[in-house]
């Protein structure tokens, strides 16, 4: 069960969402394990087209741009109710691991404003993931090495990663590269019941 918060323009718009998720562990022999899973989303969407009206253009996330001029009085409405999906599966072998996730499958309304000449708000596009990669452990278990790549596409925003994350005893290090060069890293330390890691981004918008 996750609970999100995103707001954006200083409160000029908000999404609150409740996404609840379920994935059972499906045996294929003795190297191998699927992982399917479900995802039901139940959220409002909310704006003040008061303070949207100063602001050219708003990223809702990387792929979805709005233009103001959806930020019309009139096609005002001051809360949207809203419920969605996702699926995905994910395969774990003794060699690597694979999945793959679709998001936003019913597209549920991404803002309560209506563009111009529209009769309907701008619809929230399918988020699209994949990923690719293994695991390495040393024979005495104090070292693992975890190489991936992995690719995304949400609206106009298409973009590939590969990365690595490496464990020495708890010590734990990770990053990664895109082709739109966005950067991720990844800093901490592991133990047996607890992580605690320090996380940078940098995207480009």
């Amino acid at each position: 069960i996750a609970v999100n918060a995103d707001t954006y323009g200083e409160g000029a718009f908000g999404d609150y969402s409740i996404d609840i998720a379920y994935s059972p562990t499906i045996g294929l022999g003795k190297n191998a394990v699927l992982e399917p899973g479900i995802k039901v989303s139940m959220g409002v969407v909310a704006g003040n087209s008061s303070k949207l009206q100063e602001i050219p253009a708003l990223e809702m996330d990387r792929g979805l741009m709005l233009q103001n001029n959806f930020a019309q009085t009139i096609n005002q409405t001051e809360r949207l109710w809203y419920q969605d999906y996702g699926l995905g599966a994910v395969l774990n072998t003794r060699w690597f691991y694979a999945g793959f996730s679709a998001d936003n499958l019913g597209r549920h309304y991404a803002t309560v404003f209506r563009s111009e000449g529209s009769a309907q708000p701008v619809r929230t596009p399918v988020l699209y993931n994949g990923i690719l990669g293994a695991d390495y452990e040393s024979r005495d278990k104090t070292m693992t090495f975890s190489p991936f790549v992995s690719c995304r596409k949400f609206g106009d925003n298409t973009e590939a990663w590969a990365g690595m994350n490496y464990r020495l005893n708890h010590f734990v290090i990770g990053g990664a590269y895109s082709t739109n060069q966005d950067v991720t890293s990844a800093i901490g330390m592991k133990f047996k019941k607890f992580k605690l890691v320090y996380q940078y981004d940098r995207t480009q918008n």
